[in-house]
């Protein structure tokens, strides 16, 4: 049998040790001690702190076909709307449709073409559309069609007393959140449900939601499944219920489709 020479009896030995370290730590309770997840925690955090600090503005610039520039800006750089240059374009589209400008009120309208929709309202004006709610199967929904159908399905509330920034949010039935209804609301105290996923959960109560020439421009279309957002919610809530002005998720046109009760839109 070959005798080792030195080198081979050093690897043997440093390869025991090794080993014999490894047991060591595999068998002993403190492999995992506080100590230990406070330095990983710590050399977490700065690898964060450090991605985040070497990210830079980024600027795309894009040639297209008719030699337009589009510069897309994704720093955080405040986006400022141009009021005055709106209201403008808004003149020469009531000038262009012979219509009036309305400052007290919300303009309700009926047999609105979709081209006058774009023009004159769509991102622009807020309107009343008159003759497309009505037409709709959910028209006629009620209390007990969801109380008969979705009484013990859970819903996501929204409870307020006091101030609307200290709302709080709740998980409750169908069944008793109708109870809540019953007790009324007043200016400091009310309740709410705002709930997206019931709708997307239960496909037949999007189906009596007819579509409309208005809404079928949907870019939330070009979204891969996995990630659409999603673009149906429903809001039911008690007297006195409300919110303040706000910026919808995505910047994206709200419709609101008043089924039963009433809803206010204040313009101060």
């Amino acid at each position: 049998m070959r005798q080792m020479n030195r080198c081979e009896k050093n690897r043997l030995i440093n390869l025991n040790n090794v080993n014999h370290q490894t047991q060591y730590y595999l068998d002993s309770k403190e492999l995992i001690t506080p100590c230990r997840l406070f330095i990983i925690l710590i050399v977490s955090v700065m690898m964060i702190v450090s991605l985040a600090s070497s990210v830079k503005k980024l600027e795309i610039v894009m040639e297209t076909p008719d030699s337009l520039q589009l510069d897309f800006n994704f720093s955080k750089q405040q986006y400022l709307f141009d009021y005055e240059c709106a209201l403008n374009d808004r003149q020469e589209m009531l000038e262009l449709y012979g219509r009036t400008y309305h400052s007290g009120s919300v303009e309700k309208r009926s047999g609105l073409s979709v081209q006058e929709f774009g023009d004159l309202y769509d991102a622009k004006w807020p309107v009343i559309v008159t003759d497309v709610v009505p037409n709709w199967p959910a028209s006629s929904w009620t209390k007990d069609f969801f109380l008969e159908r979705y009484g013990d399905e859970r819903i996501l509330l929204h409870a307020v007393e006091g101030r609307l920034v200290d709302g709080v949010g709740h998980i409750r039935t169908f069944r008793e959140f109708f109870r809540y209804l019953q007790r009324g609301g007043s200016q400091r105290a009310w309740i709410y449900m705002e709930d997206e996923i019931f709708s997307q959960a239960h496909p037949e109560i999007k189906k009596d939601i007819e579509p409309n020439p208005y809404m079928e421009e949907n870019f939330f279309k070009f979204f891969p499944d996995g990630i659409r957002p999603w673009d149906c919610m429903i809001l039911w809530g008690s007297p006195f219920s409300r919110s303040t002005l706000h910026m919808d998720p995505y910047n994206w046109t709200a419709i609101s489709g008043v089924i039963y009760g009433k809803k206010h839109w204040k313009s101060n």
